[in-house]
């Protein structure tokens, strides 16, 4: 997907309405299509975006706090600079999103699919990525202190320079995961 749509502000707000009368109601309203909506720097914080279509959208620099975006499609979206503290993304689906520099301090990713996101120089401090699915993921100078990644995929992920201090990587896969510059560093498991 390369050509974004442009949304007014009033489209946007019927959009989250409709959203949020299907929430309640699957045959009342409808679920929210973002897909491939240029949103850059919009405020979407404390919203619930429950199962909303956000794949291949311009989200570089939105505000995302507190917000609900479980089961959530962001595949190819690009939340670089996102502001996604404490926000709720269990089991959504980042696939190929771009991270890049986002903050998702004490943030929920328990199931998320991040298979070949961008998370370079991505904050995740406290952030808990329980069984949360890696592969591929680009986590290079990104701060995963004291996250908590049980039983995560890290197959082939890229984490060199990455902040792996106090993090809890109980049973986490870690097959071709290069670790030779975090000699030293604490993982308390």
């Amino acid at each position: 997907m390369s050509t974004l749509r442009n949304i007014t502000d009033e489209e946007l707000q019927l959009i989250l309405s409709d959203h949020k009368l299907w929430l309640e109601d699957k045959d009342k309203g409808k679920r929210a299509n973002l897909q491939a909506v240029d949103l850059k720097c919009v405020d979407l914080a404390h919203e619930n975006l429950k199962d909303a279509d956000f794949s291949y959208a311009n989200l570089k620099s939105a505000d995302f706090e507190s917000a609900n975006l479980e089961g959530a499609n962001l595949e190819g979206a690009d939340l670089m600079g996102a502001y996604l503290n404490i926000a709720n993304l269990e089991d959504a689906n980042l696939k190929g999103a771009n991270l890049k520099n986002a903050n998702l301090n004490f943030a929920n990713l328990n199931f998320a699919n991040l298979n070949f996101a961008n998370l370079k120089g991505a904050t995740l401090e406290y952030a808990s990525l329980t069984s949360a699915d890696l592969r591929g993921a680009d986590l290079r100078n990104s701060n995963l202190s004291y996250t908590d990644l049980e039983n995560a995929n890290f197959t082939g992920a890229y984490l060199k320079g990455a902040n792996l201090n106090y993090a809890k990587f109980w049973d986490a896969i870690l097959h071709d995961v290069n670790l030779t510059d975090h000699v030293g560093i604490k993982l308390n498991n």
